[in-house]
């Protein structure tokens, strides 16, 4: 029993040594904590930003379809023509 109660005594040490240490970790991170959540403030609105991007992208995708389908009307119909004319002799 006495060694038991050894081991624990061991494993509450080792635990008040992890404990300090991460109070430790902790007293040096926290200046870094307002420069991180203005980082992450400037990535949302970053993010946001893009996202209008993607948006304005989508349309202009849109559009190009609109043109390129125009084109293919417009090639058709020119190779219709052509077909029809005489050939030249």
């Amino acid at each position: 029993m006495a060694e038991a109660q050894v081991q624990i005594d061991s494993l509450k040490e080792d635990v008040r040594a992890i404990s300090d240490t991460v109070a430790l970790i902790m007293q040096k991170i926290e200046p870094y904590n307002g420069r991180f959540n203005r980082l992450e403030t400037r990535f949302d609105r970053v993010e946001a930003r893009l996202a209008e991007h993607d948006g304005r992208f989508d349309q202009l995708e849109g559009r190009f379809d609109q043109l390129e389908g125009r084109f293919d009307r417009i090639e058709g119909q020119l190779a219709e023509v052509l077909r029809r004319l005489p050939e030249p002799q």
